[in-house]
């Protein structure tokens, strides 16, 4: 698979050239003191103003990428607490409501918990307590996530240094 690339100065963040290759050659065209980062297009755009051809750097495509990037890694960290699967999120989310139901009235239906309760030999009120502490941790660890990648993301606005906005990309997801 072939993709943009924007090559930069480590030191000061200057755009050093673009490369349309693969990741591995990617890799193999880096140098000393040069970053890389994936783009979703090439950021030079090309034009002609009396005459003359102008190249302009197109900061959106670069500030973009990253941004994308950012919620790739913040999505990569999550499926590290959870199964993946839009449905097992779904599955997630009514055990919890389930839980939290069974907590304010045990008359509540609960089929899921029931089901599951019985699967694997443990009382309703047991596992409903177990869904709602890992179901309070889960919040706590996606309101750090999301704070960092908001947060990361509105510091990209405006930037025209590479380095600074792989630098902001560069995100410390356990802390």
């Amino acid at each position: 698979m072939t993709q943009n690339y924007v090559q930069y100065d480590l030191i000061d963040g200057t755009y050093r050239g673009s490369v349309f290759c693969s990741p591995v050659q990617a890799q193999e065209q880096l140098n000393e003191g040069v970053g890389m980062i994936a783009v979703s297009a090439n950021p030079l755009t090309t034009s002609t103003v009396d005459g003359v051809p102008t190249i302009t750097m197109n900061w959106d495509v670069i500030r973009n990428s990253v941004a994308t990037n950012i919620d790739a890694q913040a999505e990569a960290f999550c499926q590290s607490y959870v199964t993946p699967g839009e449905t097992q999120m779904i599955r997630y989310s009514r055990k919890e409501a389930e839980a939290r139901a069974w907590l304010t009235d045990n008359n509540s239906l609960t089929p899921m918990l029931t089901m599951e309760a019985a699967a694997t030999g443990v009382s309703v009120s047991t596992l409903a307590d177990t869904v709602i502490q890992l179901a309070d941790q889960w919040t706590a660890v996606m309101a750090s996530v999301e704070s960092k990648r908001i947060g990361a993301k509105q510091q990209l606005a405006g930037l025209t240094n590479i380095a600074e906005m792989a630098a902001v990309a560069n995100i410390n997801w356990s802390e």
